[in-house]
Formats: structure tokens, C-alpha cells, sequence
């Protein structure tokens, strides 16, 4: 990896408008671990966090509920530009903060259950500053689980941004991507909680349940 001392950053994606879960702010979405409720954010940040580093390594892209984020351990960053541009906008903003001294690991608010062995994973693979390192979970790329070196792609992804790119997967196509793939983890720690159903299904309730437990207090 390009940084020898195995630090990295950790950033956490929130900003969406959740618009396939009627508009529900995923990242404060709540599942009950050890008879206490945790948002998906902040079991991702507990889980992930580099050991040892202060909460400012860890970076929360938000554009909703700012004062509720704000309570969190880290830094919470919104969209730097006037219009959405997608997930790019949020990575933006992230990279805008994050140091270009270290890796940084960067995974969506709305996939909690990801392995705990994720962050080291993909900043291992990371072999040169220009490399970016992306989860395949063994059927697709998840091109927003992925870490990278701030400095080295900042201005690239800006100016692809103000080109009119949109799409995570153009912006990753020619670039030096390594593959991190984890055999024998279990598929449903990939699972995306993109509708109702999905949020039911993790929480062990009825497909049909559309009652979200939101922690907004």
C-alpha cells in the first residue's frame, strides 16, 4: 500500500436523497444490537474506524439532518455544488477534507452489514498512490466501497464533475482499479437497503413492513 503504516481514513456516505425508501434519510436508519438501537452509520463508523486515530478521521457526507450527524463522532461535510450530482457529489466534498497523506476508505451509509475486514482489505491492495481499490462482492463491482489516495484524485474527480460525469462507474473506467474480492464472506453482508423490503428483511420483520425505525432524537 502506498502509506506503510496501515492508517487510513474513514469516510461514510449519506448524502442520498432516498428516494426508493420514500424519502427516508438511510444513513439514520436503526437496528437494535445489544438491546441498543444504532443508526447504520454509526455502526459502519464503529466498525471501520482506523484504531488509534481521533474522530476526525472519520467523515460523514451528509445533506439532510445536519445537526443530527453533527452529534456523531467525525467530521460532517454536505454537497459542495448548488445541484446533486449523485454519490460523486458526496465524494467530492469528502475528498475536499480528507488528508492527502493517507489512505481513505470510503463505503455507503446503506450497506451496514459489510465485513468488518473490509478497510484493511482494500487499503492493502492499494500498491501505488495513483490505485484505487473497489469491493467486487463475487457478482458485481460495488463501485462506492472503495478506497483511494485523496490527494491523487481530487482534482481529477472535480474536473470530471464539471465535465457533466455523473455515473461512479465512468469515472472508475481506465483508472488502475484493483479488484478486492473476500471469499467466504457471507452475500447477505453486501446486501444493499435500497427499499422497504430490504430494511424489513435485515431487521427479521415482514416483507411487507414499510415502518422505518428513523433515530432522530
Amino acid at each position: 500500500m502506498f502509506d506503510g503504516n496501515g492508517r487510513y481514513d474513514l469516510a461514510i456516505l449519506c448524502g442520498g436523497a432516498g428516494q426508493r425508501m420514500g424519502g427516508q434519510d438511510k444513513g439514520l436508519l436503526g437496528l437494535r444490537l445489544l438491546e441498543r438501537q444504532v443508526t447504520f452509520v454509526e455502526m459502519l463508523a464503529d466498525r471501520f474506524r482506523c484504531p488509534g486515530l481521533p474522530d476526525t478521521s472519520v467523515i460523514i457526507s451528509a445533506n439532510r439532518n445536519l445537526s443530527i450527524y453533527g452529534r456523531m463522532p467525525g467530521i460532517v461535510v454536505a454537497d459542495l455544488r448548488p445541484v446533486r450530482v449523485g454519490p460523486l457529489g458526496g465524494i467530492e466534498s469528502i475528498l475536499a477534507v480528507a488528508s492527502g497523506n493517507i489512505p481513505l476508505v470510503i463505503v455507503p451509509c446503506d450497506m451496514p452489514l459489510l465485513p468488518a475486514l473490509l478497510p484493511l482489505e482494500l487499503v492493502s491492495s492499494l500498491c501505488s498512490p495513483d490505485t484505487i481499490a473497489v469491493l467486487h462482492d463475487g457478482t458485481q463491482r460495488q463501485p462506492l466501497c472503495l478506497a483511494l489516495n485523496p490527494g491523487h484524485w481530487r482534482a481529477d474527480l472535480r474536473d470530471w464533475l464539471d465535465a457533466g460525469g455523473r455515473s461512479v462507474h465512468r469515472w472508475l473506467e481506465h483508472k488502475p482499479v484493483v479488484e478486492v474480492r473476500l471469499p467466504g464472506v457471507d452475500a447477505v453482508q453486501f446486501a444493499n437497503i435500497n427499499h422497504p423490503h430490504d430494511y424489513a428483511a435485515v431487521r427479521g420483520q415482514p416483507q411487507h413492513s414499510d415502518r422505518f425505525e428513523i433515530l432522530t432524537g
